[in-house]
């Protein structure tokens, strides 16, 4: 650990990076943080959908808003669940040995009891109690999806469980904590409060995306210098979404007749998705089809787009857990000139390898780092794919593609 400087560390997607994201670096900042090192998801995002545009143009927009260094969180786990998000996130920051705290947003008015409300619930979680294991098998027998279904049993402990997590971002912090008090304790939390949409002018992700495939302007809710990014993005390889990629996703369903081998997908989900699969068109009408009380729209995404991107349980399961190194490698996008202290901070205290080019991924990465490094290839090389098609222009690949540099 060095311990002359203060690093913060950030899990996210900046999909795409907005005023929001700003303020939290500009807190982190004015809280006397030397650096700030972000884990972004790539191509693809937690959702179940692609990155409305690539990881490169989205590292750009975070380095020109004050993130000093930016790395790929694997995508293996940039689209699984909330906890394999987390965890892989926080194992990855965790192990360059400089970051000493996790920064993340949290809804509601929590006040200054977040940190032991995230202590109590992520400790009792880690521990799983029998009780709790029959109240959630109730719950979900009842017909409730599994966030539903693990809110209402924690409840039966903890009364403030429920309202706490009908926020998709405090379910993120919780796993957060999870993760942090399992695997890396040296890390403290900072957790910042989000502000209610139009505060200050401040709008969401998920609304400035809603605005952008409308064709609405956004430029009041992102700094100028992401406006500028992203707009550059999206003149060279437009908007891209979850139905530009149906007819792949139409192409693979069609080639088995079991689809409950595959990340995040069960029996009864593969059984549905076969009686369905040739009655919609759109990778959107699909998920439509599946949709019912106990199965997230989040979560039947996450499954098609898993099923297209050839991922199943057995990696996931093979890269996570107990006893399992999820954070195998470091694979930087992007940096700030100016950061050239943490960058050496980096390479001297990392505990694993730190990819500045993916050209060393070979000579660097042992066969599981390389298995894990490879579907993030791929997984890039089908995003661009269809940018490709939709723009008649081909993209370079991850091999050819320089670091973004500030």
């Amino acid at each position: 650990m060095v311990s002359t400087m203060k690093v913060a560390g950030i899990i996210a997607e900046y999909n795409p990076f907005h005023l929001g994201h700003a303020h939290q670096i500009r807190l982190l900042k004015e809280a006397g943080f030397d650096y700030v090192v972000v884990c972004m998801s790539g191509d693809f995002v937690q959702r179940g959908a692609p990155a409305i545009v690539d990881k490169y143009a989205r590292t750009r927009m975070a380095l020109s808003c004050g993130a000093d260094l930016v790395l790929e969180l694997p995508s293996l786990f940039a689209v699984s669940s909330a906890e394999y998000f987390a965890t892989a996130g926080v194992r990855l920051l965790a192990s360059l040995g400089c970051v000493d705290t996790l920064c993340f947003g949290y809804e509601g008015d929590f006040g200054p009891e977040i940190k032991s409300l995230l202590a109590a619930l992520a400790d009792y979680l880690n521990k799983e109690p029998v009780s709790y294991q029959t109240a959630l098998q109730a719950f979900l027998r009842d017909g409730f999806s599994y966030p539903a279904a693990r809110a209402k049993a924690l409840s039966q402990v903890f009364p403030e469980a429920a309202s706490f997590l009908q926020y998709s971002n405090n379910i993120l912090a919780l796993e957060y904590t999870r993760a942090i008090r399992r695997f890396a304790p040296g890390l403290e939390l900072f957790p910042i409060p989000r502000t209610d949409d139009g505060y200050h002018g401040m709008r969401s992700a998920e609304a400035i995306r809603t605005l952008l495939f409308s064709g609405e302007p956004v430029e009041a809710y992102l700094p100028a210098e992401a406006f500028a990014a992203l707009s550059e993005a999206i003149d060279t390889q437009g908007l891209t979404a979850s139905n530009d990629f149906s007819a792949m996703l139409s192409y693979k369903l069609l080639l088995e007749e079991d689809f409950s081998g595959y990340a995040d997908c069960s029996e009864d989900l593969s059984r549905k998705l076969i009686k369905v699969r040739s009655r919609a068109c759109t990778f959107s009408g699909l998920v439509s089809l599946l949709k019912t009380k106990d199965l997230t729209y989040t979560r039947i995404s996450r499954v098609l787009l898993n099923i297209m991107l050839n991922r199943r349980q057995e990696t996931l399961s093979a890269f996570s857990g107990e006893g399992k190194k999820n954070a195998l490698y470091a694979k930087m996008l992007g940096f700030r000139r100016d950061a050239s202290t943490l960058l050496s901070a980096v390479k001297k205290s990392a505990e694993i390898p730190y990819l500045s080019k993916n050209a060393d991924a070979a000579a660097l990465l042992h066969s599981d780092a390389m298995r894990l490094f490879s579907l993030d290839i791929c997984a890039s090389k089908i995003y661009h794919l269809v940018c490709s098609e939709k723009t008649g222009t081909l993209f370079p690949n991850d091999y050819e593609h320089p670091l973004e540099i500030l």
